[in-house]
């Protein structure tokens, strides 16, 4: 992966983090550049409509992702990865706040880390979006 790609990975990444709290609504996804350029947004449709594009761009993202990841140094499968992706962007657990989501995540991977630790810069959280702003870089590649 190029450089210029890298980066766009990084800026992603971050994008995908703010969307954790309150979850991937079509209204906030339009206000995040990197992710109306890489979805390739057709500049005709509304605001809503872009919204919702890329609200399905990411769930079949999320849906694609097949195979074995690493995630810290271990084998993560792609069941146990679509399914914290979903939660941490609010696909799943609609009914929940963004702190049970994320010891949703925890618990679903066993993992022995402070619930704040999730809200860190540098992160498990961050980690896991990573690998799907990776995914969705390719995909636009």
């Amino acid at each position: 992966m190029h450089a210029s790609a890298s980066a766009q990975v990084e800026r992603l990444t971050d994008e995908l983090r703010q969307l954790v709290g309150r979850g991937a609504n079509p209204m906030r996804l339009v206000s995040l550049p990197t992710l109306r350029e890489v979805c390739r947004v057709d500049s005709s449709l509304t605001v809503r409509q872009k919204g919702s594009f890329i609200r399905y761009y990411l769930v079949d993202a999320i849906q694609s992702m097949t195979g074995v990841y690493e995630f810290q140094g271990e084998p993560l499968d792609d069941g146990k990865l679509r399914r914290v992706l979903r939660l941490l962007l609010k696909f799943e657990g609609a009914g929940q706040d963004a702190t049970n989501r994320r010891e949703r995540v925890l618990n679903t991977l066993d993992l022995n880390y402070p619930l704040g630790q999730m809200r860190r810069s540098d992160s498990p959280e961050r980690e896991l979006l990573r690998l799907l702003a990776l995914e969705i870089v390719q995909r636009a590649a």
